[in-house]
């Protein structure tokens, strides 16, 4: 990287990550995204008060890298409002650890995040967080979810948007196979002294209505968490590509606190 565009960045960046957390500041933030969204490099930084690399041309990346304070801050802080220290938050569809990251300093040392993506690129560039800032409450898995155990292939998008890999059923030229695992085995693998979920983001490409209906199904009432971010994309569901689990949720009890964009917030009635 040249040195101008190195300063011209960190520039950028004092003044993206002073900006107010307030409805529309992410078209500020935009505005800076805008000119370095090309730039493919490691830009080492802080968020959350950890040390991490980013890499602007990446979407997720590049939010956390120039406003961290106002990635989804909407639906952390509504997760936040359930977490207490030593909760257990299942970050499920995690790419490279936004919100468990953010949500890291409420659960504390006696608390746990297990942060779950299919994607080794994103896998790994969370393990590298974790390790350079000894985080002992967040555990990565690399594994996909979905309503059973079972294998798939998994496509990753690998230019602009790694959290936008999904599983598919055929193989290409770009997919990997990977393992998936049901909510409740993992919750059992997890669980350990915690009672129950406090709170649950899932993010998993169209998957969600699977993997929300078999754990519903199989898991114990007292341990479903009391909060949840879901994503829910209905150009999919128009597609008939995934199925809508809006209605699910609500036939369980849940009703919606607001809804952001393609995220829909859950709470217990």
């Amino acid at each position: 990287m040249k040195k101008s565009t190195l300063h011209f960045l960190r520039l950028t960046l004092i003044i993206s990550h002073n900006i107010p957390v307030i409805p529309g500041g992410r078209v500020i933030s935009g505005i800076f995204e805008y000119f370095f969204k090309n730039l493919k490099c490691d830009v080492t930084t802080k968020i959350f008060n950890y040390e991490i690399s980013l890499d602007p041309s990446e979407s997720v990346e590049r939010e956390l890298l120039f406003a961290p304070q106002l990635f989804d801050w909407r639906e952390i802080r509504f997760l936040a409002e359930a977490l207490n220290p030593g909760s257990l938050f299942l970050d499920l569809g995690s790419n490279i650890g936004g919100y468990s990251l953010a949500l890291s300093h409420i659960v504390g040392k006696n608390g746990c995040i297990v942060a779950v993506d299919a994607d080794p690129y994103s896998f790994e560039n969370l393990c590298r967080t974790i390790n350079l800032n000894n985080i002992s409450q967040i555990i990565p898995v690399n594994k996909g979810i979905w309503s059973s155990d079972r294998d798939f292939h998994f496509e990753p998008q690998l230019y602009g948007n790694r959290g936008g890999g999904r599983m598919v059923l055929n193989s290409t030229d770009t997919s990997i196979q990977i393992s998936c695992m049901s909510l409740k085995n993992l919750l059992n693998d997890t669980l350990g002294s915690f009672e129950k979920i406090a709170a649950l983001k899932i993010d998993v490409e169209g998957s969600e209505y699977e993997v929300l209906k078999s754990f519903f199904e199989d898991v114990e009432k007292d341990k479903w968490p009391t909060r949840m971010i879901v994503e829910r994309s209905p150009d999919n569901i128009t597609k008939n590509i995934c199925k809508d689990v809006n209605p699910l949720l609500k036939s369980l009890g849940y009703k919606i606190n607001f809804q952001h964009g393609i995220n829909y917030a859950w709470e217990k009635n």
